[in-house]
């Protein structure tokens, strides 16, 4: 215990250090939501920017500290023994917790410059699971009504919609919920039915479940993918998970790409037309906060042409040394 315990463990101090570092006066808060604090973030975000028309940041940070975390998540039976998020496997057996720290500024387009920015945040929602099964229970009626309502919010239909980054923590009980309430919406019919299927994606496979921060590292991932128009694949897929197929049935079936994956399918290089894309991004918290995020933007390719990329996320591991300094080794032997 330290004069800066308070300051350096308050969730609220660490908004008003950002404030204060870079001396900005607008509004500064601290979202907790657990795992879809910084989605819920981006959506307060957007509604001050479109409010007070500035720029607003937005971010989500996790760093794994202090130990007590990681054991009562596993004593619950949250974590992947094997430490992989398995999204939609059949041998998902939970996550593997990961650090982030990422964020964003959203601005009207015309403040970008004459250019515009690539990517749109164009519709967003959050809602709250209420009454389920039990308090950390997905809650698969409430993730309908929250696809709907951003896909209102940015005055989009269900069949405009290209692909999702699921939420997709790889849990036997999450995924199927989830993923049922993805088709529902965006497979159902009406007027403008899908011809092709969504695209599925799940950072959590590449770069791990990175908590409050997740949500952040989904849009990214969702953003670089719509500037590249390509999707990177899910990795640890390989055979579905019964259950997620239970639930898709018969009709419009999704198109997750999978590790390995061969060659780009449909289209492929020759869709060289620039295209639009429309991409949601989900985050549910083990409370029962959910939010969502749709994205729009023109990629380097046409709509439809599936492009994979091998990864747009790269595994590495850097071991940290610093550098000598006159201070810290002064009084050390060369």
């Amino acid at each position: 215990v330290s004069p800066y315990t308070a300051t350096g463990a308050a969730l609220s101090v660490a908004c008003g250090r950002l404030s204060y570092v870079f001396d900005r006066r607008g509004a500064s808060l601290a979202c907790d939501t657990a795992c879809s604090s910084s989605l819920t973030a981006v959506v307060t975000a957007k509604a001050m920017a479109e409010e007070r028309r500035n720029p607003v940041f937005a971010a989500g940070s996790d760093l794994l500290i202090v130990p007590q975390t990681s054991v009562y998540i596993q004593t619950a039976g949250m974590l992947a023994p094997d430490g992989r998020c398995k999204t939609l496997d059949a041998s998902a057996d939970g996550y593997v917790r990961a650090e982030a720290v990422c964020g964003m500024l959203l601005q009207e387009a015309a403040a970008a410059g004459d250019g515009g920015v690539p990517v749109a945040v164009c519709g967003t929602a959050v809602n709250q699971d209420g009454r389920s099964s039990s308090l950390t229970a997905p809650n698969g009626p409430s993730q309908q009504a929250l696809i709907q309502q951003s896909l209102e919010s940015a005055a989009s239909a269900p069949a405009e919609m290209d692909g999702v980054q699921m939420h997709g923590t790889g849990t036997p009980l999450g995924d199927p919920i989830e993923m049922g309430a993805i088709m529902a919406v965006l497979a159902g019919g009406g007027a403008a039915r899908r011809t092709e299927p969504v695209v599925l994606g799940a950072a959590k496979s590449n770069v791990g479940h990175t908590e409050a921060a997740a949500g952040v590292v989904g849009l990214t991932q969702a953003a670089l993918s719509m500037v590249a128009a390509a999707y990177p694949m899910n990795q640890h897929l390989r055979n579905m998970n019964p259950y997620v197929e239970g639930v898709v049935g018969d009709g419009s079936r999704p198109d997750a790409p999978r590790m390995r994956f061969p060659s780009a399918s449909g289209g492929g290089a020759a869709a060289s037309t620039p295209g639009f894309m429309v991409t949601g991004t989900r985050g549910f918290g083990f409370q029962g906060t959910n939010a969502h995020a749709l994205m729009a933007g023109r990629g380097a390719m046409g709509r439809g042409s599936r492009q994979l990329l091998p990864g747009l996320w790269r595994a590495s591991r850097c071991w940290c040394r610093p550098r000598r300094t006159e201070l810290v080794y002064r009084h050390l032997p060369p």
